[in-house]
């Protein structure tokens, strides 16, 4: 059977190489941080200390080696073929292509992200283009440092090949930050509407994990500061802890942390705050030391909050949590992943290569659905916690026999319109009402029944009222009446309204019972202590002339 495939591979191998006329071919070789000369890489080609170079490219994490490339193609072809030399990871320091010609090495092109831009080389990846001619053997010798995690991944294809798989990448990248952005607005938004801090802090999560990305996959490079590659050297080392400490953040407010565990909290709120720190580490110790310790502190970070997701999930049953868990899930292994590839210890591949922005993305999909989720319950919680309070407020303004307003109630509003009502030159006027002979009534029927004869009364003077009018309860079988923007006519006509439909009121509950009201009436003082003396004067007066009737104080 293994011969089987390996017939069929060669088959294949043969048959592309007869289609496309180019045998292309690369290794490598490591200096131990020792530079070398020109001639010297040269003679350590010919003792054959070059290495072979994996078909998806070797990663060698974080090294200060220096790293030489050979790459040879020949065109067995009867035409020049144009080719493509691109480096697959767009964040090298600094890459310097040699070209072998008469046993001498020249100089042809400086690439990398330490250097100034050059759009005819970096779409998206650093690359360089050469024309083989028929019959010819082009060898290239690639001097590659970097101070990050070095990835030695390269490739060799033709124009149209090139363009088709670098179209697709950049429309991956398109479709990958637009949706990042896309997402990054609404919760924008919905922060804005709601002023929570679980929205401001996953925005800015966001805002640190775009500069991030981009920067990694060489797009800000080339968009925002082509000719200031310095920037590079601060972009990752600094937002790397920072996407860290917003994560941290976002969860603590998102999962109600302080609430479900306070000891986590603090623990939490203090890895947020060391991450901060840390973010400032590429101003002292610099670039190599930084986004090492940022690196570490990331991957940290990513498996402590996929356990608080899953502890909150187990033991507290927080939906909040299933929702963060899932989607953090796929963040974590993602990130994951691509630190254990950028140090070599999983393989190079497609997969591997765009796990962290594979991840992220379903990361920002998912919580997006569960913010918009726990806005929801935001909002039902605000709406029950509206009608409670409302509820509240109702019943410490109103009488709880009779559904009229309260003592309190009439005072503060009162009190707030008469203002308002004599800056306006508006005549304003006090009813102070008290059944006559009330005592009476509950001795001779009993108090229940004096308390359906007071809602009755109650009932009775609604129906003469207008909306804007007050009518509230005082205390016992005494009732205030306060009327804005009136004249005196009117408020003779709602006395004599009042006295009447009282006086000839009958009950169902007490068959022969017949009450009065006595009302004493005051007006135009500006202070509602003094409009109630009068009015309580008007009362009493009413009271001495035989009940029944009301009195104006005015007229006293």
């Amino acid at each position: 059977m293994t011969r089987i495939i390996l017939f069929f591979a060669i088959v294949f191998n043969t048959l592309l190489f007869a289609q496309s006329g180019i045998s292309n071919s690369v290794s490598y070789l490591k200096l131990e941080n020792k530079p070398c000369t020109l001639d010297e890489i040269l003679k350590k080609n010919t003792q054959g200390l070059f290495a072979a170079l994996e078909k998806n490219g070797s990663k060698f994490g974080f090294t200060d080696n220096i790293f030489w490339i050979k790459v040879s193609s020949k065109n067995y072809s009867s035409s020049p073929k144009v080719q493509i030399l691109e480096f697959n990871h767009p964040s090298l320091d600094t890459i310097d292509i040699y070209e072998l010609e008469d046993q001498h090495l020249l100089l042809k092109k400086e690439l990398g992200d330490h250097r100034v831009y050059d759009k005819s080389t970096f779409m998206p990846n650093p690359n360089y283009k050469f024309v083989v001619s028929p019959e010819e053997e082009k060898v290239f010798f690639i001097k590659v440092i970097s101070t990050g995690t070095l990835n030695i991944g390269t490739s060799i294809q033709d124009i149209d090949s090139y363009n088709l798989s670098s179209s697709s990448q950049i429309k991956w990248l398109s479709f990958y930050f637009g949706a990042l952005f896309i997402m990054l607005m609404y919760n924008a938004i919905l922060y804005l509407i709601v002023k929570n801090k679980s929205f401001l802090y996953y925005v800015l999560f966001h805002v640190s994990y775009i500069l991030f990305a981009m920067s990694l996959s060489g797009i800000s490079f080339e968009l925002f500061w082509p000719n200031t590659p310095k920037i590079n050297n601060y972009i990752l080392p600094i937002t790397m802890p920072l996407t860290g400490a917003f994560a941290l953040l976002f969860a603590i407010y998102f999962l109600e942390i302080k609430i479900a565990n306070y000891r986590l909290y603090k623990f939490l709120y203090a890895l947020a705050v060391i991450s901060f720190a840390i973010s400032t580490l590429v101003l002292i110790a610099g670039y190599s030391i930084a986004i090492q310790v940022g690196s570490l502190l990331t991957f940290f970070i990513a498996a402590i909050l996929f356990f608080v997701g899953l502890y909150l999930v187990i033991y507290k049953k927080s939906i909040n949590a299933l929702f963060y868990l899932i989607a953090w899930s796929f963040f974590s292994i993602g990130v994951i992943i691509s630190h254990l590839s950028n140090i070599g210890l999983v393989p190079s591949i497609l997969l591997t290569n765009f796990s962290s922005q594979i991840g992220s993305f379903f990361e920002v999909l998912l919580l997006s659905i569960g913010l918009a989720y726990y806005y929801n319950r935001l909002q039902k919680e605000h709406t029950r916690l509206t009608l409670t309070n409302d509820k509240l407020l109702a019943l410490s303004q109103t009488d709880m026999l009779t559904g009229l307003y309260n003592r309190r109630f009439f005072y503060d509003n009162v009190t707030a319109i008469l203002p308002s009502e004599h800056s306006l030159e508006n005549d304003f006027y006090l009813f102070m009402l008290d059944l006559d002979h009330f005592k009476k009534v509950n001795d001779t029927y009993g108090h229940n029944v004096g308390d359906q004869v007071l809602v009755s009364f109650a009932d009775i003077i609604r129906n003469i009222l207008r909306d804007e009018d007050i009518f509230a309860r005082f205390g016992g079988e005494e009732f205030v009446l306060f009327f804005s923007s009136t004249d005196k006519k009117s408020v003779i006509e709602i006395a004599e309204r009042i006295n009447t439909a009282v006086r000839n009121a009958t009950f169902d509950f007490a068959p022969g019972l017949k009450i009065t009201v006595s009302i004493g009436i005051s007006h135009n003082t500006l202070e509602l202590n003094k409009l109630l003396g009068k009015a309580d004067k008007a009362l009493y007066k009413a009271k001495e002339t035989g009940r029944d009737t009301y009195v104006i104080y005015d007229n006293m």
